[in-house]
């Protein structure tokens, strides 16, 4: 099974975007060679257009590459950050002076108290999107701690990068927020690895230091805190959390009487006991930073590279285009594979919109009062999508039906829809959230064609260009479906 990362998923982005400016009956002769080499592969979608993709690179670094270096770059800083905050971290808690000891109770809060707070908060931003409507306040607290989450300083390194992959890093980060609903799942894993970079560095460093400075110095232990002065509350609280190791490492476990020695006391300057043992504590805690610092890190950063590989090949497989390449290249397989050399299939006619799928037929909806007829409805149709029309109806203010109505009949049709809207009239927020409504009612990738039209000559309607048809692309691009078409008569970008 091919590896799928960054790399092949912009590149495959880019060269889809570029196949869509081509006509179709070139891209179908174009790949009949290559689609009769892969046959031996005609059960692995994937490694199909791996394979299709490799085949039509250009020579040196693409794009692709130069994201996935300078995502490389960016998480390397990560870890230098970890590694130099998590080594300040470790001296600042271990130092030791000579005239009071290291305070226990600041190494178990900084690095275990602490620790399974922020483990908590990452398990809450793991967590689906769709708990996010299911779960009062989710969605808020998330969006909070991911202003906190060292992931989210990558942007904020990308100065150091080198000019060409800034800008590649910048292509990635662009289809992101323009396909938010398609890339969002990968995105999220991805800012989930950074962070675990991070987090695995800093406890690293930590951890190291701590040996260091057990081994090269001499440090003696003590504990100090207000909230109680039992020696057997704390001597508890050891032994649960020394438990996953007390059996196979029992001096790693802090006896009672170690605990009821070391006690310290600043007003009266000295410890409780002669505490000649002090320095046993030093394997309880290192094994407490490894146990309860390192090792979740490690299993955390493990799961969110298993995820993000899963949801980058999940984009592979869903880009706009990516169905039309892998029929185009089975097509052609099956066209050329008997003896006869069958011609391909004709193509339907080359849409207005390059980038928009060609499905055979749409579902027409005249929005929020626009006066269009039944035949120029087909007709434009026709010239900006290839399609015939199964079928129109009308929706919005003015139409005397329930939007509900509009998606459950539109749901149930089986067809793509296709929205003619008033080019003139900005796309207001309730047009954009019934829009989610009905993205969510048909499910993923099933297209959504948006054609703003403009008055023509005379009567005539027209789809439309210029400031009104940048200002419909724009918005609609917000909106981060990548299966949601705007259909004018601009250039595609």
């Amino acid at each position: 099974m091919p590896r799928v990362d960054l790399a092949r998923v912009v590149d495959l982005a880019s060269a889809l975007d570029a196949d869509a400016r081509v006509d179709p009956e070139l891209l179908r002769r174009r790949d009949r060679a290559l689609g009769r080499e892969l046959a031996a592969r005609a059960g692995d979608a994937t490694a199909r257009v791996t394979a299709w993709l490799d085949a039509h690179r250009a020579p040196g670094p693409s794009a692709g590459e130069r994201a996935l270096a300078a995502q490389r770059v960016l998480r390397a800083l990560l870890a230098g950050a970890g590694i130099a905050l998590g080594a300040a971290t470790a001296f600042a808690v271990f130092r030791y002076d000579g005239a009071r000891p290291v305070n226990v109770m600041h190494v178990l809060a900084v690095f275990v108290a602490l620790q399974f707070l922020l483990l908590a908060a990452t398990v809450l931003l793991a967590l689906p999107d769709a708990w996010r409507r299911r779960v009062p306040g989710l969605a808020a607290l998330q969006d909070v701690l991911r202003i906190a989450s060292p992931g989210r300083w990558q942007p904020a390194l990308r100065r150091v990068l080198l000019p060409a992959q800034r800008e590649a890093l910048d292509r990635a980060l662009g289809l992101a927020r323009r396909h938010r609903r398609l890339y969002g799942d990968a995105e999220k894993w991805a800012l989930l690895v950074g962070s675990q970079v991070f987090a695995v560095s800093f406890h690293a460093a930590a951890l190291a230091i701590a040996v260091l400075l057990v081994v090269f110095s001499d440090l003696a232990f003590g504990w100090s805190t207000t909230l109680t002065h039992e020696a057997g509350t704390l001597h508890r609280a050891v032994q649960l959390l020394a438990a996953p190791w007390a059996r196979w490492l029992p001096d790693a476990v802090p006896g009672l009487a170690l605990v009821e020695q070391t006690q310290y006391f600043r007003g009266s300057g000295g410890f409780t006991g002669a505490a000649p043992r002090s320095a046993a504590w030093w394997p309880f805690l290192l094994l407490c930073m490894a146990c309860y610092g390192l090792v979740p890190r490690l299993a955390l950063l493990a799961c969110a590279g298993v995820r993000q590989r899963a949801a980058m090949r999940r984009v592979f497989a869903a880009l706009p285009g990516a169905a039309d390449l892998r029929d185009r290249l089975d097509t052609q397989w099956v066209a050329t594979a008997g003896d006869g050399g069958e011609p391909a299939p004709s193509a339907p006619p080359a849409p207005a919109h390059p980038r928009a799928p060609r499905p055979p037929r749409v579902r027409g909806v005249r929005w929020s009062g626009l006066s269009l007829t039944d035949a120029p409805l087909a007709a434009l149709v026709r010239a900006a999508l290839g399609s015939e029309v199964a079928g129109a109806t009308s929706g919005g203010a003015g139409s005397g039906r329930r939007d509900a109505d509009v998606i459950a009949e539109l749901a149930a049709a089986g067809d793509p829809p296709a929205l003619f809207v008033k080019a003139w009239e900005p796309p207001l927020a309730e047009f954009l959230d019934w829009l989610g409504e009905l993205r969510a009612a048909l499910g993923g990738q099933v297209p959504i064609f948006v054609l703003p039209l403009a008055e023509a000559a005379g009567d005539d309607l027209a789809l439309a260009a210029g400031r009104d048809a940048q200002i419909w692309s724009r918005c609609l691009d917000g909106v981060g479906d990548p299966w949601l078409f705007a259909v004018t008569a601009e250039p595609a970008a």
